[in-house]
Order: structure tokens, then C-alpha cells, then sequence
């Protein structure tokens, strides 16, 4: 809020100004405008108007336009309006000021944390219960960040069917390579909804949330059960459908499930196995059903086996029943049925009832069929004051899949819209079925609110209403905005609220103001924008924090915002928004407005949960061990966020992730001040011959962090093995590469996609329409940034951050000995290792958004740089592989050249992607990935490379052109470059296991 006292110092001015006018008679325009200069200052709030001064004897009531309303309000700021205000208009600031805006004194609309609460203002808070799903095997708690607390969550929109065309289609336009359909997603899946969970939140989401296309579901009839257990007799249960799901179906109301009361004998419970013959390898999301019934447990313990490892969950079944309710996301193997599994156990006590339904695993394809309905656009209503002109409907409309056999979607579920999961999850119709299957494009977005309060119906949030009886703390609808500059302005973000319900009450059912709902969006707007001005762009742009109308605001009956983060049609909002270290500090931003609003309510202090550990690293130690450093990392925005723990995860051979081992912060720092970053470190045993990979989490008593880089560690078998240290230098996560030039031609590189964090699903093509004059039309006719929509249902891979992996597997299968290294920690490397291999991806120096100077990722980070110098020096032998292995700067270019001997020749060298390895054991023609892909990160621009030195050669070519795609040396020690990243290879062991043959053979 440093821009609040900002303001207060502007406004001391005017106090001053306003003096020398006290004897003038008053302007009711110049006030208004000195108003509008002072509020602007802070947020775009437009222009300030005055309807009405009421001066009597030394009191002074004044009523503006809603504009005044827009402001985050704290009492410093309000104070100082009230003073200029009496100055002003009285001549002095001994008044007593009444300011009135949007029907509340200023005053009122102060969240609760910065002012004297009334006795009889309520806050928003709900009794404590059992959340709904718990991992009890986790190794953490979060007592200061959201455990036991329930938020509900919507991404933005999602394919619909557009009834009068028989088709179905986005509901925003295509442009700079995404849609909001799915762009909002890129923050929801990989960075928020993980950072509220790892707060201890129970997350429910209004759009499937698994990206796995595959789906295997086991119901209760497709398994074998204990004569204890007893199948229902009313048809209330899951059940198969016999097709896609038609208009009114409800999967949950034409089945049975099981039933039997708790046993509080360990050894004499019954155990339920759900077996899922799971078509190939990978992860898949696991979603359980059960019944609630008046008698039913409130700790059901379901075991998730995954590859051998068991994760145990306790489940509220007093809530949540009759719907998939989500567990977690683990990997399965599709050949080992004996280890991938869930069971579910009537240990517990004997006056309650546990009941099973069906179990899912994978979020699967679309499965609701639509039908045509003509009469839809005359027919249709809008409750909704944004969706009164249904034209930009009419004219809509698009075509990826060929839908002539039947209307679904034919996509993935997760890109569908809300109404569609809530069919297929049981959710009644008189929640998403608002105008009689009429129009589904305002079926979705009406749906979703109504959607929350039937999740908190029968619950404290809501106690008066039918529902599953979840008790909702908070919950977001995620959107972005249109709008368009011709220049480098930012559209910026924008907090809506509405104090009032459908019937117009401007209470809860608990009792507390609607105006919470106010606090919340000022705690997540000033989080945001002040986050992002810190990290990013001084310039983001603070819009309203407006009470308005809108469906997914007004609907529910728990404290509920509706964001619009930016604009999505604004080229210098997207460079920033289409970049991976952007939504990750907006996520985070978001997150902490959500913990900081709940715990408000409640009184209490929150911590933030820690940034992810940094300078990972493991080392040899002695008798078979290796020690795994790493250090934390410093959030210099929140002084909480501090790590007082740390969770050390192990995966071992083919086998999933355990549950982690907790250790304690133990080691040292070079400072006692809070700004160090300390070390910590944590020393195992390994078995000979297996392959090990260990990442890493932050933990204090708000949570943990993001999980760290995955790092990999074998002791081979053989006693004279050779070792090999693998160096991730591979950290790049950005947009696209873009351009502007002046105001006319601007947009983002058809031919550098930039790298995503992990895998995204918002890309869907490259843009095509650079021309910035070029307006906006219809959906289909976008104007500037328009794009293609080819890529639509595809995932595109992006930095993993678990290369070490693939490479340590290849090398455990031939028997070396390796560890592995985050290029941040490599201080020296010791010349026990007899090759270094240094995975550098698509590593290149690159800025953010507008910024221009300041450049991150560095191919050969000084520290690198002088660790290898000193090992070639003493005979060590070194493999590089990288797409821009020649993007250097001029002290890194005199580094390759003098120590790697190579150097830069062109950074287009092909276009078919495919090698002709020309020397050693490797010879043959090997093609990498140059394309969008879901498997592994793609290079679409690599080097040609240049030999230096006479002890140099050329072993590789591109096959199109010729260019020299990998060079070697071997002199007093043998380098190894390849211009392209070996693990975009189709094939990539046989060339990487001769590429370190060779360097070790030396």
C-alpha cells in the first residue's frame, strides 16, 4: 500500500492549496476535479463527479458518483479526503465530514483489518469442521496458512455449444497465440490452485482439472466386496452411462453404491479395492464418490497405491456426496495392476456409515452431447448486465473439429465449460441449466455462481439451502479483459465485487456484510498490483475495485470476486502476461489475498508459504551416500515467508514420488540477517544400481513452497565405475520472443514459442496479424493479434526442470556412477568426475515484458564459466548440448571459443530437424522434436556451429543444410558440443550414451 501514503502526501498539497481559497466562494467543479486528480493517483477510477453539497452550521455532507467508490480505501487516505473536503468547503479542517459514494460513507468501505469494528459487525467466519479431503500422509501442516479451509475456484470460460449453428466454439476471441478460454488456465493449474493446496486448502474447481485425455472409471458393481459391505437399494448411486450424456441426465442418479458401519478394530477391518486397468503410462488425477447419508463418517480413510508407493486420505462423507471429489494427481504404470490401486477402508466408528461409490482416474474427453435449438438467440435471457447484446454471439464462430456425427465436443474435458462438468459430476440442472437448454453460453456463466452455492448448501456458509454442505471461506472467478492501446500502455487489472444478492440482500446467511466481499477484492487487487509493480512494471495500471453487477459475483452467497488481471487483447499487457515468471508472481499474489482476507475474518496471523529452494545440489559422500544441499530462497515482498523446514522427496527406478521425509533447517548462513539466504542439506544411503530422483520444498507454518528442480543421483554397482555430474543449466522459462515497432507492426515471433513452465495448455497457435491499426470485428475476424487455432488441443511441453532424470536413467542402464547439480550451485567441480555433462535446453538470455536491460538466463553464468576453465585445465572432459549454445555475450564467446572451441555460425540452421552424426560409434541420422509437443520441450531455432583450434572436428550436420550441428575436440581434454538439446532427440539414449563413452574413454 506504499502508493496509499503516496497519496496522502499529494493530498496534504491540496490541504494547502485548499486554505488559500477558504475565502472564496466554493466551486463545486473545481472540488469535484481536485478530487479526481487525487483519487486518479492511486487507481484509474475516471472522473469524480458531485451530485449534492449539504453544508449545516460546521457539518458537511457530500455525495459523489460511484467513482470515489473505486478506490482501495484505508483510513489515512479517507482522513485526508475528509480534511481536504472541510478545508474546502469551510475554510478550515475542524469539520465534522460525511463523504457518500455508491450509497455507503467512505468510511464504511475500509476493510475490517484497518478499522474499529462496530460491536454488532459481523465478520465472515464458519465454525471448524474436518475438511472434506486431508492427505494424512503428508509430512507438514499449515496452521497459519488455510488448512481446513474450502475455496472455490473458476477459470475463466471454455468451449460451449452455440445452439443455433450446431457447433461448438470458444467463447472469446483468438489472439496473441491464446484464448481466455484456456489462458487463465496457465495460472490456475500449474501455480495457483498448487500454492493454495500447499497452504492446506481444500481447492474445488468449476472445470475439470486433469489435462490426462485418458479416463478409466471402476464403480462399486465392477469390484469384489466383504460381505460386510451392503449394495443400496435406491438408485442414487453412480452408474455407467449408456452413451454421452443427453439433456437432464445425471450420472448420479441411476446407480447404487455400498454401504457398512466403522469398525474400530484395525485388524478386523475390511479394506475395498478399486483396481483401474489404466491404458498408458503417466498421471492421472484420482476422483473418489461416495454417498452422504445423516449417519455418515467424517473420516474416511482412502489409500491411493501408486507404483508401489501408498498416499493415505482422510474424507469428510458428511459433505461432498453424490460428486467426484478430487484427491490428488499421481502417476500409474499400465502394466502393473498390483501396484496402482485405491482402497477404501470401514475402519472407524460403529455409530457411522461409510459408503463407496465410483472411482476416476484421468479427466478424460468431453462426454455431454448438445443439440441444436434455432430458437436460441431470440429466446434467450440475460440476467447479466455484460451479456444484454448477444451480437458478438451471433457472429462467432468456429470450426477445429468436424462435429457432423454427434454434438460433443470431440476435445479434451478440461476445455469445456463450466456447465458441462457440472452435468457430468452430478451437479443438479436447476444449476446449470438457467434457460432451459435455450442458450449455453449464459447457462455457463450463470451456472457458476449458483454453482458455489450449492457446493456450500446445508453447510454454515450457506444453512438454509440444499447442497453438499461444503462450507466455502471464499472463492474467485479468474478472468481476463479486452481492450486495446496503440502504444505501450497497460489496460491493467480490474476487482469486481456486488454487495447484494439475487433477491437484493446485502448480507450472507451468516449474517456478515456483503461488503466482505469488498475487503476481499481490496486485499487481492493490492496484492496483485503492488506485486507486480515491485517484480515487473512500475507501471501496471490499478483499475476499479467496483461494485457491479455480474452473475459470478452477485450469485453466491459466500464472499466471491470477480478478477479481470488484464487485457487479453492488449499487446503490453500480454508481453508480460504470456511470460511464465509473470503468472507465477501473480498467482502467488493471489494466493496472498486470499489467505490474508480469510484470516482477517478470523482474527488470526497468516504466514506466507516460502519461495521454492535454490542452488539444489548432491555430491558423493562416503560408504555409498550422497548429500543433497540446497539454499533458500529470500522473498524480499514478504518478511513471513521464511523456511523453518524442509520435505525431501525421493522417487526411485520407475517407481512415484513417496510422501516425503521432513528435515530440519540446520545449517548456516553467511549473515544473520533476515535477507541471507541460509543452507541446509540432508545425507542418504543408496542402493547400488538403482537410479534416484530427489526434489525438494520450503516449509514453515503457512505451508510449503513449489516443489525445487528434480535432481537425479545412481552409485553404480561396479566398483570402478566412472562418474559422470550432470549440470542442469537448463532454467528458461519465458513468452514468446516479441517485437514492437513504433505504433504500426507489433506482436509475437511466429518462430521462437518461447518456453513454458511445464506443460501449458493456453497456447493454441501462432499469431498471424501483426498490423496494430487493424481492429477487432468479430471472434472470427480478431483484427491485430490474431492467431491460429491449430494447436488448440494439444499441450505444449516446456522447461520440466527434471532433465537429470533422462539423462541419469541413461546412465545407470550402462553402469556409471552420477549426481547432479543446479547450475546456480556449481562452485568447482572435482576432477574425481571423469565428464561433466551440462544440459543447457533452449537457455538464452531474455527480459521480461517492456524491459529491455535487465536479461535473465545466461548460457555460461560466470560461476560456470570459471568452474570449467579450471576442470578442462586438469584434463576434464566436458558434453554440451543446447539450441543456443552460441547465444553469448562477448566475454561468454571468448569463453567458448578458448575453452569449448566453437563458436557461433547461424541460429537457424534447419528446418527439418533432422542430424547426420558423421563421426565416432554414433554415426547414422537421428531427428529431435522442432514442433509443439506434449512429450518433451521442442527446438525450433537451433545453432550451427563453427570449430576453433586445430584439435577440432566436425561430427555432425544438419541434414537439410549442411550446417555443422556438433563439434569435438581433443587435445589435453575432449569437449563435446552439440548445437541442438539432445533431449528433444526421438531417440535420445543411444547418442547420448556414445556421446559420453567418448569423453570417458579419454
Amino acid at each position: 500500500m506504499k502508493r496509499i501514503y503516496i497519496l496522502t502526501i499529494i493530498l496534504s498539497c491540496f490541504v494547502c492549496f485548499a486554505q488559500a481559497q477558504a475565502n472564496n466562494s466554493l466551486d463545486k467543479q473545481q472540488l469535484a476535479d481536485t478530487l479526481t486528480v487525487v483519487a486518479n493517483q492511486e487507481a484509474s477510477v475516471g472522473k469524480i463527479r458531485i451530485s449534492r453539497i449539504r453544508v449545516q452550521n460546521n457539518e458537511v455532507s457530500l455525495y459523489t458518483n460511484r467513482a470515489l467508490s473505486f478506490l482501495p480505501l484505508r483510513p489515512e487516505n479517507v482522513q485526508n479526503i475528509k480534511t481536504l473536503v472541510s478545508q474546502l468547503v469551510l475554510g478550515h479542517d475542524k469539520g465534522t465530514i460525511h463523504i457518500y459514494s455508491d450509497g455507503y460513507e467512505i468510511a464504511e468501505l475500509i476493510p475490517q483489518a484497518y478499522r474499529k469494528r462496530a460491536k454488532d459487525e459481523v465478520r465472515y467466519q464458519l465454525p471448524e469442521v474436518n475438511p472434506l479431503t486431508l492427505n494424512t500422509s503428508r509430512a507438514w501442516k499449515a496452521q497459519n496458512g488455510l488448512d481446513g479451509k474450502h475455496l472455490a475456484l473458476y477459470g475463466s470460460h471454455g468451449l460451449y455449444y452455440f445452439q443455433p449453428r450446431a457447433w461448438w466454439m470458444y467463447q472469446r476471441a483468438k489472439l496473441l497465440t491464446t484464448v481466455e478460454d484456456l489462458y487463465t488456465t496457465s495460472y490456475v493449474m500449474p501455480f495457483l490452485v498448487p500454492m493454495l493446496e500447499n497452504a492446506g486448502a481444500v481447492v474445488v474447481q468449476a472445470r475439470e482439472r486433469d489435462t490426462q485425455t485418458h479416463e478409466v472409471i471402476v464403480d462399486n458393481t465392477d469390484i469384489v466386496a466383504d460381505t460386510m459391505w451392503q449394495l443400496s437399494a435406491d438408485s442414487t448411486g453412480w452408474m455407467h452411462p449408456a452413451g454421452y450424456l443427453h439433456e437432464g441426465d445425471n450420472p448420479f442418479t441411476t446407480g447404487n453404491y455400498l454401504y457398512t458401519t466403522g469398525e474400530k478394530k484395525r485388524n478386523q477391518a475390511t479394506n475395498l479395492h478399486y483396481i483401474p486397468a489404466i491404458p498408458e503410462d503417466g498421471e492421472y488425477a484420482v476422483y473418489i464418490s461416495y454417498k452422504t447419508l445423516p449417519n455418515s463418517t467424517d473420516k474416511a480413510q482412502y489409500t491411493v497405491v501408486h507404483q508401489g508407493i501408498s498416499t493415505t486420505f482422510s474424507v469428510n462423507q458428511q459433505m461432498g456426496g453424490s460428486t467426484w471429489i478430487y484427491l490428488g494427481t499421481f502417476a500409474f504404470d499400465a502394466q502393473d495392476a498390483n501396484h496402482n490401486y485405491v482402497t477404501l477402508s470401514n475402519q472407524g466408528k460403529p455409530e457411522q456409515v461409510i459408503t463407496s461409490d465410483a472411482i476416476r482416474f484421468g479427466g478424460g474427453m468431453g462426454s455431454v452431447e448438445r443439440y441444436r435449438n434455432p430458437e436460441m438467440i431470440d429466446n434467450a435471457k440475460s440476467s447479466d448486465s455484460s451479456i444484454s447484446n448477444l451480437q458478438h454471439v451471433k457472429d462467432s464462430v468456429e470450426a477445429p473439429i468436424d462435429w457432423s456425427t454427434a454434438a460433443i465436443s470431440g476435445a479434451p474435458r478440461y476445455m469445456e465449460g463450466a456447465r458441462y462438468w457440472f452435468q457430468y459430476s452430478g451437479i443438479p440442472d436447476s444449476v446449470y441449466n438457467y434457460t432451459n437448454s435455450q442458450n449455453d453460453y449464459i447457462d455457463d456463466y450463470a451456472s457458476r455462481g449458483r454453482w458455489v452455492n450449492y457446493l456450500a448448501g446445508g453447510s454454515a456458509a450457506h444453512p438454509d439451502s440444499v447442497g453438499l454442505r461444503i462450507p466455502i471461506h471464499a472463492g474467485l472467478a479468474f478472468h481476463t479483459d479486452a481492450g486495446t492501446t496503440m502504444n505501450d500502455d497497460i489496460i491493467g487489472t480490474l476487482m469486481i465485487y456486488t454487495d447484494f444478492n439475487n433477491d437484493g440482500n446485502k448480507t450472507y446467511p451468516t449474517g456478515a456484510s456483503r461488503l466482505r466481499g469488498r475487503d476481499y477484492g481490496d486485499y487481492m487487487q493490492t496484492q496483485i498490483t503492488e506485486d507486480i509493480r515491485h517484480t515487473f512494471a512500475p507501471e501496471w495500471n490499478r483499475r476499479r475495485l467496483d461494485n457491479s453487477s455480474y452473475s459470478e459475483a452477485r450469485n453466491p452467497e459466500v464472499p466471491m470476486v470477480l478478477l479481470e488481471l488484464l487485457s487479453h487483447q492488449n499487446f503490453a499487457d500480454m508481453r508480460y502476461g504470456l511470460d511464465p515468471r509473470f503468472r507465477f508472481v501473480v498467482s502467488r499474489a493471489i494466493y496472498k489475498g486470499m489467505l490474508r482476507f480469510i484470516h482477517a475474518q478470523y482474527g488470526t496471523d497468516c504466514v506466507v508459504q516460502p519461495l521454492p529452494v535454490q542452488n539444489f545440489a548432491i555430491a558423493f559422500a562416503d560408504n555409498d551416500k550422497v548429500q543433497l544441499t540446497w539454499k533458500e530462497q529470500i522473498d524480499s515482498l514478504e518478511p513471513t515467508a521464511k523456511a523453518d523446514y524442509y520435505v525431501v522427496y525421493t522417487r526411485i527406478n520407475d517407481g512415484d514420488w513417496d510422501n516425503g521425509v521432513r528435515v530440519k533447517s540446520s545449517s548456516s548462513s553467511s549473515s544473520s540477517s533476515s535477507s541471507s539466504s541460509s543452507s541446509s542439506s540432508y545425507e542418504l544411503k543408496l542402493e547400488k544400481g538403482k537410479h534416484y530422483d530427489f526434489r525438494v520444498q520450503a516449509g514453515n507454518k503457512g505451508g510449503v513452497s513449489l516443489y525445487s528442480e528434480t535432481l537425479s543421483a545412481g552409485i553404480s554397482a561396479y566398483n570402478q565405475a566412472k562418474k559422470v555430474l550432470i549440470i542442469n543449466g537448463f532454467t528458461r522459462v519465458s513468452a514468446p520472443d516479441n517485437f514492437a515497432i513504433d505504433s504500426t507492426v507489433a506482436g509475437f515471433d511466429p518462430n521462437e514459442h518461447g518456453v513454458p513452465y511445464g506443460k501449458t495448455l493456453h497456447y493454441i497457435g501462432a499469431q498471424y496479424e501483426f498490423d496494430r491499426s487493424k481492429p477487432w470485428v468479430s471472434d472470427d475476424d480478431q483484427g491485430f493479434g490474431a492467431c491460429y487455432v491449430d494447436k488448440a488441443q494439444e499441450l505444449m511441453a516446456g522447461n520440466t526442470f527434471d532433465y537429470p532424470t533422462m539423462h541419469g536413467r541413461a546412465l545407470q542402464s550402462q553402469g556409471y556412477s552420477y549426481v547432479s547439480s543446479s547450475v546456480a550451485a556449481i562452485d568447482s567441480i572435482p576432477t574425481t568426475f571423469d565428464a561433466v555433462d551440462i544440459i543447457l535446453g533452449k537457455q538464452k538470455p531474455v527480459s521480461v515484458g517492456t524491459e529491455r536491460i535487465r536479461h535473465d538466463f545466461d548460457v555460461y553464468p560466470i560461476n560456470l564459466q570459471t568452474a570449467l576453465q579450471s576442470y578442462t585445465a586438469n584434463g576434464g572432459s566436458v558434453l554440451i548440448s543446447g539450441s543456443y549454445v552460441a547465444h553469448l555475450d562477448k566475454d561468454a564467446k571468448e569463453f567458448a571459443r578458448n575453452t569449448l572451441h566453437y563458436e557461433y555460425r547461424t541460429n537457424h540452421a534447419t528446418r527439418t530437424g533432422q542430424v547426420k552424426v558423421t563421426e565416432g560409434t554414433g554415426k547414422g541420422l537421428y531427428k529431435f522434436r522442432n514442433e509443439p509437443n506434449a512429450i518433451i520441450f521442442h527446438a525450433e531455432n537451433v545453432t550451427g556451429l563453427t570449430p576453433v583450434g586445430d584439435a577440432t572436428t566436425v561430427v555432425a550436420r544438419y541434414a537439410d543444410s549442411g550446417v555443422s550441428a556438433a563439434t569435438s575436440s581433443d587435445d589435453t581434454y575432449r569437449t563435446l558440443v552439440f548445437g541442438f538439446p539432445l533431449e528433444s532427440l526421438y531417440d535420445f539414449t543411444p547418442l547420448y550414451l556414445q556421446s559420453i563413452d567418448w569423453l570417458t574413454a579419454k
